[in-house]
């Protein structure tokens, strides 16, 4: 007597488990839109500390205009405009403020324009 081999179906195929990920963990798809989210948010908070910088600079307060300054020198949530940031140190300076002075200073030695 002859005993037949019984192949499996093809659907009841063992296969091995995936690994589920870590809780939390972004997939590479996932983590390039988390980082610009992070980044828009940033820029947001920093074009907003601005706006409210120029509101205080129109008040008279030399420091927001330094720190507004340093907004512009470095393009952090606005145009970046070493011009505007020189005007800006300029009229702080012209206030008393010597931190717009000696920024001023640097700005002039760098190659910003």
């Amino acid at each position: 007597m002859k005993i037949a081999e019984k192949a499996a179906p093809a659907d009841s195929a063992k296969s091995i488990p995936a690994t589920p990920a870590p809780v939390g963990a972004l997939s590479v798809e996932q983590k390039p839109a988390s980082r610009r989210s992070r980044h828009e948010r940033s820029v947001q908070r920093r074009s907003e500390l601005a706006k409210q910088l120029w509101s205080a600079v129109g008040k008279g307060d030399a420091s927001a205009e330094v720190a507004l300054a340093r907004l512009y020198i470095t393009g952090d949530g606005v145009p970046r405009n070493c011009e505007q940031a020189r005007v800006l140190l300029r009229a702080a300076s012209r206030s008393g403020n010597t931190e717009a002075a000696q920024q001023l200073q640097q700005l002039k030695k760098s190659r910003c324009r």
